[in-house]
């Protein structure tokens, strides 16, 4: 099954004579029609010089651009504008179609690149604001120096773009100026700032969980929605944190053995202080009032109302669907693994520093390798810095220093809020007043000629989204609220209030990091990475044995009226606002009292999104989100680093390399057992069953276990809640006959329709994901509950009503489905056939004929990993077993020795099809291995193969 599309999918309606002429034009390119010249000149002609030299306009001195045999670049310059006008040259010359394609994305403008199709998700992008929210951080809050780097940058990639179009800039582009004669714009510093609003909409939190609670409330009762939501099993799986509290208006991690060893130990707060404690009622981790979890259901009970909540949520959802997902598909998958171990654990001793975010595949990968080294340090020069960056941003997002690593994980934090608005002609309802709308007019341009206006109005609670569709427009038509809501009228609009939406200073985060040199500077940087908000964590080579820490920073609502963020929320009334702290920011939990950790006395930190710290009465005071990952991931990394301790009491870069690959399956662990001992009569499904016996619960490519295992899980989750979920959860295409009422007549009770399901497959449920293994470990000691209750979908078959009977039926469905997919003959399953990665090029190679595919896609790969595995090949259960979310790259920093670190990418430096650095790292990362990284100027020396002198 092909990979989930990952860059802004280009939708059919409205656009399909226009992919026809792409698709023409890329024909003739590829030689299809015309002959292997037009093949050759066009798509070689937009490769990169990499050797030689090239004058580019506004540098200062001469800035060396090194690249090893994997087109890796490590740049050279005397200042830090030089440097970062060569970031920008170097980032446009391999991916500037995938920065062109970024920034119509972030403003709203994709319709002016490919048609009408886009105008609805344009309008929607305008509609949240991305492109102003970023031009106000650029004008109001970003420092100078960052204005200076990201206007270097800017300069960079103009300088490239000069004199460029068509084939010199890529083939995608070649194609755009024959059929439109489009022409990209010059680069602003805006673009870039831009680009973190695209990442802060992928990692926002629960926005998807807070709409399927909704959807599911017309068809299952609190306590079945409760089982499919279990608490975080703290008992079970560790938090990052252990043991801290707030003191005095300041967080205060747990001492331990060896806290504070290494010269960067002061665990005081950098930067300002007295920010102060915990806001009024919100001392205490607030988990619902009188009115329930968010004040919403009252004493209003309907089940019309509930029935109208579902209904429009689902508009919703299948709008939110619409927007671009550059990261990845919302749901378990996204993620990532990082965990650094103390210099006193390592074979070096000093820290080792492991971090693979879990992001969408994508071609050309989201990360591009760089390094960017000043030749002497100096006031005018500053950095030296190499690891991953973003194409279209400057500075490096995740790496390292000559003095320190990080990396980063999603933290997860409930950071999106949706307001029901009560709407007049003149405004909106708040506090019994009538309040004006913020206004502002956009205009839609679009390719071939056209234009579409339309009006965003906003509220003090955010943009009201509900205007751009006139099913988002119905949402509050019906929601149950309390008795006290004021008249709905039409129906209520709805608002989104999102913490991205406010200007902050993540730009200067990126710099100021880069630039640390300890764990007070590091931490002091933290404080500006607002959005979007992730697990930092930290290694430095000082002292006996080094330094490791965590932060984590952004910034979390603290919300007001019981409200927990699992529900809209009432946005008449100020008592549901995001409350003001006593510094004065509205609504944020303090920097100071976010948790953090330094040396803590178990030698180690694992971050890989499960809960930061436990919250409740002498705990952490504040809730950062009421939806965790439930941590299958994070454990397991726990135990393998324990184990590796207690068995030879170090750890080599070689074995964090290994853990990064471990492939097994808890879920497996759990319920294979169980499997094992119901009698089958079939002989094929006994075969079946026999390929479980002797099983360690590892997902490797040629297991034959491991394809059988996860069909039965797969089966497992659809009969037993899948086929119970609402339409609107169910994949689309799934369909299954219904009761057409569900209270009444035995009569109309016994009439039944055709319901089919509604959802996109990147996010329908079950995914299977780690959430799912927490309800099913829960369930599984309960042999006749509800849950495992399915009619038979066969002449001749009984209902189930016991777990037994229903895991036998998943058996024997999983038998027959693996015959129909892999072959009869079992000895030629394999888990890889199944788990393939599709990589596929950004919005060109995600639609159109199957020669377009060719031409611009790779793969298949066969994997191994899996869901909420640690080596997280991820794979929705709904809707099959492809990859739909990886480990993005992975990296291993060597604090012993810089030079001995090693990482990989996804794919290839390069984003220009057929260039010999498209996917050259892909079949290595499938493997597991890792590159060289060089560091110093020597190990860089000697890994060169090019070298491009840019000169002014």
């Amino acid at each position: 099954m092909p990979a989930n599309e990952t860059a802004p999918s280009v939708k059919k309606k409205g656009r399909r004579a226009r992919l026809i002429v792409l698709v023409l034009v890329l024909a003739l390119f590829a030689g299809l029609g015309y002959g292997a010249y037009w093949s050759v000149d066009s798509v070689r002609a937009s490769y990169p010089q990499t050797t030689g030299s090239l004058k580019v306009p506004g540098l200062a001195g001469t800035v060396d651009v090194k690249r090893d045999a994997n087109g890796i670049p490590q740049l050279y310059a005397d200042t830090d504008s030089d440097l970062f006008r060569a970031q920008g040259f170097v980032h446009a010359q391999d991916r500037f179609w995938e920065m062109d394609v970024r920034r119509h994305m972030t403003s709203g403008r994709l319709s002016e690149m490919f048609g009408s199709g886009q105008v609805e998700t344009d309008a929607f992008l305008r509609t949240l604001g991305w492109r102003q929210v970023a031009q106000q951080e650029y004008d109001t809050k970003l420092s100078a120096d960052t204005k200076k780097n990201l206007q270097a940058y800017a300069d960079g990639v103009n300088a490239y773009l000069k004199e460029k179009s068509g084939k010199d800039l890529s083939v995608e582009h070649a194609a755009l100026k024959l059929s439109d004669d489009y022409r990209p714009e010059q680069w602003t510093p805006v673009d870039s700032v831009a680009w973190l609003k695209a990442m802060a909409w992928d990692l926002r939190g629960n926005m998807q969980d807070e709409i399927d609670r909704a959807l599911m409330t017309g068809k299952l009762s609190q306590a079945q929605i409760d089982d499919l939501y279990p608490p975080y099993p703290f008992d079970r799986n560790r938090a990052i944190v252990e043991g801290g509290s707030v003191k005095g208006g300041k967080y205060a991690p747990q001492a331990g053995p060896g806290a504070g060893s290494g010269s960067g130990g002061s665990t005081g707060t950098p930067g300002s202080a007295g920010q102060g404690g915990p806001v009024g009622s919100q001392a205490s981790v607030r988990t619902g009032d009188a009115d329930g979890p968010t004040g919403l259901a009252g004493n209003t009970t309907a089940q019309g109302a509930t029935v109208g909540l579902r209904t429009h949520m689902s508009a919703l959802a299948d709008t939110l669907d619409e927007i671009p997902a550059i990261l990845g598909p919302a749901g378990s998958g996204i993620g990532s693994n990082s965990w650094v171990v103390s210099g006193q654990y390592t074979t070096t001793g000093k820290p080792l520093l492991a971090n693979d975010p879990h992001l969408s595949p994508q071609l050309p990968s989201v990360w591009y390798q760089m390094g960017l080294h000043c030749r002497a340090a100096s006031a005018q020069c500053q950095y030296d810095v190499a690891g991953y960056t973003f194409s279209g941003m400057p500075g490096v997002v995740i790496g390292h220093n000559a003095d320190i690593a990080w990396g980063m994980t999603n933290l997860g934090a409930d950071v999106t809020d949706l307001y029901l608005e009560q709407v007049r002609p003149e405004g909106y309802v708040y506090d019994g007043k009538v309040l004006p709308f913020t206004v502002r007019d956009e205009v839609i341009k679009i390719a071939g000629g056209g234009e579409k206006k339309i009006t965003v109005r906003g509220t003090n609670n955010g943009p009201l989204i509900s205007d751009r569709s006139d099913e988002i427009g119905s949402v509050g038509a019906r929601a149950p609220v309390a008795s006290s809501a004021p008249d709905r009228g039409n129906g209520y609009g709805v608002a989104l209030r999102w913490t991205a939406l406010d200007a902050g200073k993540s730009m200067d985060a990126v710099f100021k990091i880069n630039q640390a040199k300890d764990f007070n500077g590091f931490r002091a940087a933290a404080r500006d990475f607002e959005v979007p908000s992730q697990n930092l964590i930290y290694a430095d080579s000082k002292g006996p044995s080094g330094n490791i820490g965590y932060q984590a920073p952004g910034r979390i609502p603290i919300r007001g009226g019981g409200a927990d963020g699992r529900m809209p929320t009432p946005g008449w009334d100020s008592k549901y606002a995001w409350k003001g702290g006593k510094d004065g920011n509205a609504g944020y939990v303090p920097q100071d009292e976010m948790p953090y950790d330094l040396n803590p006395g178990r030698g180690f930190i694992v971050t890989a999104n499960q809960a930061v710290t436990e919250t409740g009465a002498g705990k952490y005071p504040y809730l950062l989100t009421a939806d965790w990952g439930y941590g299958a991931r994070s454990q397991r990394i726990n135990d393998l680093i324990e184990a590796k301790i207690k068995d030879s009491g170090k750890i080599s870069t070689d074995d964090m390399r290994t853990m990064q690959m471990d492939n097994s399956s808890e879920i497996a662990a759990l319920l294979t057992p169980m499997l094992a001992k119901i009698e089958v009569s079939d002989p094929d499904v006994r075969s079946a069953q026999k390929l479980l016996e002797g099983w360690n619960y590892t997902q490797e490519p040629d297991s034959a276990a491991a394809a059988y295992f996860n069909s039965v899980w797969r089966n497992i989750l659809k009969l037993a809640f899948g086929d119970k979920m609402p339409k609107e959860l169910r994949i689309e295409g799934s369909c299954m006959n219904v009761p057409e009422q569900t209270t009444g007549p035995a009569d109309d009770l016994a009439k039944m329709i055709r319901e089919c399901g509604a959802r996109d497959a990147d996010s329908a449920q079950p995914d299977g994901g780690d959430r799912w293994f927490e309800v099913v470990r829960r369930l599984v000691k309960n042999e006749n509950s509800e849950w495992w209750r399915s009619p038979a979908a066969r002449r001749g078959e009984a209902d189930t009503t016991t777990r037994d009977q229903l895991f036998a039926r998943a058996m024997k469905d999983a038998r027959w489905e693996l015959t129909a997919k892999l072959g009869k003959d079992q000895s030629t399953w394999s888990w890889g056939r199944l788990h393939q990665l599709m990589l596929k090029n950004q919005t060109i190679g995600t639609e159109g004929p199957g020669y377009l595919q060719w031409l611009l896609n790779r793969g298949p790969w066969n994997l191994g990993g899996g869901e909420a595995t640690v080596n997280a090949t991820g794979w929705n259960a709904s809707s099959g077993y492809g990859v739909t979310w990886v480990p993005s790259m992975r990296m291993v920093v060597n604090l012993g020795g810089l030079d001995k670190s090693r990482w990989i990418n996804l794919t290839g430096a390069s984003g220009h099809a057929y260039h010999d650095h498209y996917t050259d790292q892909t079949t290595l990362w499938a493997k597991g291995e890792l590159l060289d990284w060089p560091f110093g100027k020597e190990a860089v020396d000697k890994a060169t193969v090019d070298t491009l002198r840019l000169m002014p």
